[in-house]
């Protein structure tokens, strides 16, 4: 089942609205600017329902939101080189935001700060947003029309789709920028030291890539320690 209700209004004057899907033991939250996730409710083991997605409870926090709180990022998400990306030959310059480099496209007009448009797929427990940048704009070629859908399934699983489609070649790399606390959004942050010198991290996963800082994007493999599901060793967590 999905509800709405107005949010609030964006800054160029265009009504907000919160859309909330529900499915067996979860609840999800979303808004129609930036397609951004506001939140989501589950039970931990004991049962305990929780939000555990990190954000704001207002709408105009998230006008100015650095950190891209539950935002769909794009065209392009992450680090990109120079601020620059030859396609077909033909080198496009993107804003250079972080020193010489690009950061999210653009951290003032792109998509995660524009009101999207909404169609509700009662079907499929699901909400469709688009929203289209016109060729050249953000620095990118391209007449391009972005999909974000957001879907609850029956299994109880939050699924998001992320497409683009383009009237020529052009660079779209969209991520989610959704920040999680598995103890609830408002348990705060517990750290504790273990011992002096570098942090140490173990994190479960299949192989990833990883972005460098500079050159943007060129990327190296990182390999897991141990199998997964199984905790490694540990490396050493840069400073910064």
């Amino acid at each position: 089942m999905i509800t709405s209700e107005l949010f609030g209004t964006a800054p160029c004057g265009t009504p907000v609205h919160r859309y909330t899907l529900n499915g067996p033991e979860i609840c999800v939250r979303i808004m129609d600017y930036g397609a951004t996730v506001l939140g989501i409710d589950v039970p931990d083991i004991p049962g305990n329902v929780r939000d555990v997605v990190l954000g704001f409870d207002k709408l105009e926090d998230y006008f100015d939101n650095p950190a891209c709180f539950g935002a769909t990022i794009g065209p392009v998400a992450n680090r990109t080189a120079g601020a620059t990306i030859t396609i077909d030959g033909t080198d496009w310059h993107m804003p250079a935001n972080e020193g010489v480099n690009n950061l999210h496209s653009d951290l003032e007009h792109g998509l995660h700060k524009r009101v999207w448009d909404v169609e509700l797929d009662e079907v499929h427990n699901a909400v469709r947003m688009t929203t289209s940048l016109e060729d050249g704009e953000l620095g990118l070629p391209g007449n391009r029309t972005f999909t974000a859908v957001f879907t609850v399934m029956r299994t109880g699983c939050f699924r998001i789709e992320y497409g683009c489609e383009s009237d020529r070649a052009t660079y779209v790399a969209m991520t989610n920028h959704t920040y999680f606390n598995l103890a609830g959004h408002n348990a705060g942050i517990t750290v504790e030291i273990v011992s002096p010198g570098p942090s140490r991290a173990t994190i479960e996963a299949r192989p990833e890539r990883a972005a460098d800082r500079a050159p943007a994007h060129g990327r190296t493999s990182l390999p897991r320690e141990g199998p997964l599901g199984a905790a490694g060793a540990g490396r050493a967590a840069p400073d910064g």
